[in-house]
């Protein structure tokens, strides 16, 4: 208090800077006693009265952040007034503008940058593009200054820090929005895209600041990023970015397969993107940088092409073969030294390739099936997978099982490949990995089906792997047969979804957010079905008893015009050529009138199932054909 009185003399005031008293009530804003830091904080308002006292009062180390904790403190308003007129003097000195913004206030800064001069304007851009920013500060700056650091790109002199800015800027993931609507695109595009020498580090820049805002799709692909109109995934664009990526320095040619990665991995762009590339030569440039020596080339050229193998695979897979790649993949998988994100991608490209029955023997080789299993099942032990991995092997696996090749089936007994897929039908939460998991199912359930001959119901002949995959030898008078198959499968078969215990993992997916993991479930469970007479009526029987058949209906019932209704239609087509089954479902009501919907709205195929099956429930009458009330199935 007495400091205090002393203090309202400006030669007592002076001395008593002099002799660093600044610091000494600084550190009493800390003090014990409610009154020290109120006295203390009176006191420093008193020394900052005069403009020349406020710098060294910022320069103090913990000043800033103290008084800015005191003026949002609601508890002690007194103070907290008092904390913020001396924080309103601070900011009225140029000098203090970085001060206060390292204590989180960035009025100080935005007020410069948006009324400033040009001069202040580029000092401000320069700060931000040079401080460590926490997220909250950086959507702050950018929601507030977004738009004049866009125009300050169109300045020679400016454009620099503000592209250094708005790089920062964009490190946010939120903030790709804002500068989006900021227009900086545009600006962005012009600075890459034109040709003038002596500013690669611009276009560096500028190519770094526009991966950063594709990385997140859902915005951009909608902004124009020329006076023509052309938006990010245009055939323009993308061309010119191909165009620059054999031309960029290190550092660019990073920044643009970042770009070319961002939008073609948009569910908007990516078809779009895919087509462009393809078309401007893009797969032959991106290939070369899987073997380039700098990781960060070789990353982000991976991930590229693992994006384009969904949409370009015979695309890809012709441009691996004709350059010899494809051994170049296989070696990245056993790899050690390679990182798991490279790891990862090679096997989902591999996976995504379309290979012939004799490439997968041939290039691929039998021998690769134990490795996966292997890697699948090391992949188990850790707390937190790949899922990416999980899914390239599981790519992997699903190649060799295409085929009912006996060399493969042999591998499938051995490693137990339909117990694979279903135990990651049952623990994998990505949609792609039951995507798979259930396609795998479906494979193996078809190549059981392809051991029995359609004509009659004996074995075939026991040779090799038939031999020890079904039970055989001197067979019973009245074998205890599969109701799938007619077959006396064995029990945990590796090809006999009911033996298997597969049935109930795949029902329980029947209802999965994901229509894809819908179709592929129902396209596994189809193969339980077949459209030869007796299997048809045994399955339908077994697949009551399961509660198949009430699930595929109700299923039915609920979706919607399209691929899943079609898949859906055939088996429920299937389920009520059986006379006891049809008799049962005619009653209900809401499956006629679904039915009588896909009649009327579905497709070709959709169609002529639902009048088949509307005539097997007796609501129309039967015309011609194999399911017409003369040959219907009878118990």
């Amino acid at each position: 208090m007495t400091l205090l009185s002393i203090a309202k003399n400006e030669d007592c005031k002076q001395r008593m800077l002099q002799e660093g008293l600044t610091r000494l009530a600084i550190h009493s804003l800390i003090g014990s006693s409610e009154k020290e830091r109120e006295y203390a904080v009176k006191l420093l308002l008193e020394f900052s009265s005069d403009e020349a006292y406020c710098k060294s009062i910022a320069s103090e180390k913990g000043a800033l952040v103290l008084l800015s904790s005191m003026a949002g403190d609601l508890e002690h308003p007194a103070i907290s007034n008092l904390a913020e007129e001396i924080l309103k003097r601070l900011e009225k000195v140029d000098d203090n503008v970085q001060h206060l913004v390292a204590a989180g206030r960035f009025e100080p800064l935005l007020h410069r940058l948006i009324e400033g001069t040009d001069d202040v304007r580029i000092e401000m851009a320069s700060m931000v593009g040079k401080m460590t920013l926490t997220n909250s500060s950086k959507e702050q700056i950018a929601r507030q200054g977004a738009k004049i650091l866009v125009e300050m790109l169109f300045k020679p002199e400016g454009r620099t820090p503000s592209l250094q800015a708005l790089y920062n800027l964009s490190a946010l993931d939120d903030n790709a929005t804002i500068l989006v609507d900021a227009g900086v695109l545009m600006a962005l595009a012009d600075i890459l895209f034109q040709n003038q020498d002596g500013e690669q580090d611009l276009k560096e820049l500028a190519a770094s600041t526009i991966a950063n805002i594709v990385l997140k799709p859902g915005h951009w692909e909608l902004a124009c990023v020329n006076k023509k109109g052309a938006s990010m995934q245009s055939e323009s664009i993308v061309h010119s970015l191909l165009g620059i990526l054999s031309h960029s320095s290190p550092k660019g040619e990073v920044a643009v397969l970042q770009i070319l990665h961002g939008i073609a991995s948009s569910p908007q762009a990516s078809e779009a993107v895919a087509t462009h590339i393809d078309s401007g030569g893009g797969v032959t440039i991106i290939l070369q940088f899987l073997e380039h020596p700098e990781a960060d080339h070789r990353i982000y050229a991976f991930r590229l092409i693992r994006i384009l193998s969904e949409r370009l695979g015979q695309v890809l897979a012709n441009e691996l073969k004709a350059s010899n790649s494809i051994p170049l993949l296989q070696a990245k998988l056993s790899d050690t030294q390679c990182s798991d994100g490279e790891r990862s991608d090679s096997a989902c490209i591999l996976s995504n390739l379309p290979l012939t029955e004799n490439e997968v023997k041939t290039v691929l080789e039998t021998s690769l099936i134990k490795w996966v299993v292997t890697s699948l099942k090391s992949s188990e032990r850790t707390s937190r997978p790949s899922s990416a991995m999980v899914e390239g092997l599981l790519g992997l696996l699903l190649h060799f099982v295409r085929f009912p090749d006996p060399m493969v089936l042999d591998a499938v007994r051995e490693h137990q490949l339909l117990t694979i897929f279903r135990d990651q039908l049952c623990f994998s939460s990505q949609p792609r990995l039951k995507q798979r998991a259930a396609l795998g199912l479906k494979y193996l359930s078809e190549s059981g089906r392809a051991l029995v001959s359609p004509t009659d119901f004996e074995p075939l002949p026991p040779k090799g792997f038939f031999s020890s995959m079904f039970s055989c030898g001197k067979a019973p008078k009245v074998p205890q047969t599969c109701p799938i198959h007619s077959f006396p499968c064995e029990d945990e078969s590796q090809i006999c979804l009911l033996k298997g215990n597969c049935i109930k993992p795949l029902l329980d997916l029947l209802n999965d957010e994901d229509t894809n993991v819908q179709i592929t479930v129902v396209e596994a469970l189809s193969t339980l079905v077949s459209d030869t007479t007796c299997y048809s009526r045994r399955a339908a029987d077994e697949l009551e008893r399961l509660g198949v058949s009430d699930a595929v209906i109700d299923l039915f019932t609920e979706v919607r015009t399209g691929e899943l209704q079609e898949k859906t239609i055939w088996m429920v087509e299937r389920i009520l050529r059986v006379e006891s089954h049809a008799q049962r479902y005619s009653i209900n009501q809401t499956l006629v009138r679904a039915l009588v919907e896909a009649f009327k709205h579905g497709n070709s195929n959709t169609k002529r199932h639902a009048q088949d099956a509307l005539t097997n429930l007796k609501q129309i009458s039967g015309v011609s054909g194999k399911n017409s009330s003369q040959t219907r199935l009878r118990r």
